[in-house]
């Protein structure tokens, strides 16, 4: 588990950590983003120009000051490009609209699994500090 203290979310709040707006990788105008409410949960949405999805998030409303980044993906055809790091900008910044002072995230880090370290890079630069490891076992 990671955690992102005030102060962090105090410069996304001002754009120093992530700049807070997404940039415009497709030709100017192509880019959106869409916010789809949920029970307890805030799904963001960027489409390329063709309206297919390239990016996703989903956070978690905060509850006593505490918001989750249930988790965000970018497409591979638009890794590399700072849509990932934007699009957690983003995402903290309606968290922190939305009253978060602090915000969670998990990151499945299971041996053999999907490899994180570029999404833990990115939480890392974020001002995310891990705070615990979950472990699960299975027979």
């Amino acid at each position: 588990m990671r955690l992102c203290s005030e102060p962090a979310l105090l410069l996304v709040r001002c754009g120093a950590t992530c700049g807070g707006h997404l940039p415009a990788e497709e030709p100017a105008g192509a880019l959106s983003v869409q916010e789809e409410e949920r029970r307890h949960a805030v799904r963001l949405i960027v489409r390329g120009a063709g309206g297919e999805i390239i990016a996703e998030a989903e956070i978690g409303l905060p509850d006593r000051g505490v918001g989750v980044l249930w988790w965000i993906e970018v497409r591979p055809s638009h890794r590399s490009g700072g849509l990932g790091q934007s699009l957690l900008g983003e995402a903290l910044h309606r968290l922190t609209v939305r009253g978060a002072t602090e915000v969670i995230l998990y990151v499945d880090d299971e041996p053999g699994g999907e490899d994180r370290s570029a999404a833990n890079r990115l939480y890392d630069r974020t001002g995310f500090q891990e705070v615990d490891r979950l472990c699960s076992y299975s027979r």
